[in-house]
């Protein structure tokens, strides 16, 4: 959206999904690629978010792995 950063997304959607993590509902959820977004992404913050959440240590190494 043109004005909008990043973080304005990936905020929208954490003010969204929370309740829902908090309610253990099962959430769904896709994103679009955008070209250099991935080199971009802060790595490390992805991880501690995910360890802070307590992701699944399988799902959480595929992930450090692919990073």
């Amino acid at each position: 959206m043109p004005q909008k950063c990043t973080t304005d997304a990936a905020m929208t959607v954490k003010q969204f999904i929370e309740p829902e993590v908090e309610r253990r509902s099962l959430l769904i959820m896709t994103s679009l690629h955008f070209q250099e977004a991935f080199y971009a992404a802060c790595w490390s913050a992805i991880l501690k978010g995910l360890r802070d959440a307590d992701c699944p240590r399988n799902l959480y190494q595929l992930i450090q792995k692919y990073f």
